[in-house]
């Protein structure tokens, strides 16, 4: 697979892009596969399915790291919900 260097020159911007690890190539591809099978299993199964497994996998995960629950909780309280619902459906492309 071919990634942009997070280290590379951005062509709109003559600076080096700083080094994210959020979004390194190799978080990117597991949220995007993550979000991927959940919509495909929308798709198969529809929404209720979708959502009973997400709630699932997530008290799991939950489970298995509750320092990482915790953060994660705290990380949350501090965002608008809302505004990124707004904002990710009305992005311009």
């Amino acid at each position: 697979m071919d990634f942009q260097d997070p280290n590379s020159v951005n062509p709109h911007n003559s600076s080096p892009q700083p080094q994210n690890q959020c979004l390194s190539p190799h978080n990117l591809i597991v949220i995007y596969t993550v979000v991927s099978i959940l919509i495909q299993m929308k798709e198969q199964l529809g929404l209720e399915a979708m959502l009973e497994y997400m709630e699932c996998y997530a008290r799991l995960l939950a489970h298995a790291n509750p320092k990482m629950e915790y953060a994660v909780r705290r990380a949350i309280a501090l965002m608008n919900i809302e505004k990124m619902h707004y904002d990710a459906l009305h992005h311009k492309k």
